[in-house]
């Protein structure tokens, strides 16, 4: 139950922080970041929960991450 209770505010918190690309403002420092999906059919035949969160990860530097991704 607690376990369960740290993902559900996990995942509040990066929905409440999330952006678009064109939005970002990584900074140079470690941190976690997610990727979301708007279309629940976009990466059929998998399932998008209704959150649209489909990826958490972790970096040692965020701004050299969205360097590194684009």
């Amino acid at each position: 139950a607690v376990a369960t209770m740290l993902h559900d505010q996990i995942v509040d918190i990066l929905l409440s922080r999330a952006s678009t690309p064109e939005q970002l403002s990584a900074p140079s420092c470690p941190g976690v970041y997610a990727f979301f999906l708007n279309c629940q059919d976009a990466i059929a035949p998998f399932e998008v929960p209704t959150n649209g969160l489909i990826y958490i990860g972790k970096s040692a530097n965020l701004a050299q991450r969205e360097f590194d991704a684009t």
